[in-house]
């Protein structure tokens, strides 16, 4: 494995999609990831409750689903296409993807590392 040619795509996407979204990358041998649940907000307005005649409650964050995979690089525009097109659903709320650089990976079981 090449450090040099690697990336995380790190994708926050509606928890409702997770399913789908794994298949989808599953599908295309794409199977290692990490996946956290987490709250947050981006440009989505808040959801308002009314609890009953006068009482209201308001939520402005939203659970959602955190991604993290590691990617060769050559593979990265297929796994944010793949992402990108399972995800989304057209509304406001439907996440983003974030792709960074690898600098350094070290393998806890072997002690392998790579520069």
């Amino acid at each position: 494995m090449e450090i040099q040619n690697m990336k995380t795509v790190e994708a926050i996407i509606r928890l409702e999609r997770v399913g789908d979204v794994r298949k989808a990358l599953a599908k295309k041998g794409f199977t290692s990831m990490t996946l956290f649940q987490v709250t947050g907000r981006g440009e989505q307005k808040e959801a308002r409750l009314d609890l009953a005649v006068g009482s209201e409650v308001v939520f402005d964050l939203f659970a959602r689903a955190y991604i993290v995979m590691a990617v060769e690089d050559d593979k990265v525009q297929e796994v944010t296409e793949i992402i990108a097109q399972t995800a989304k659903t057209g509304s406001k709320g439907d996440g983003l993807i974030l792709v960074r650089p690898v600098e350094k990976l070290v393998r806890i079981r072997t002690g392998e590392e790579t520069p």
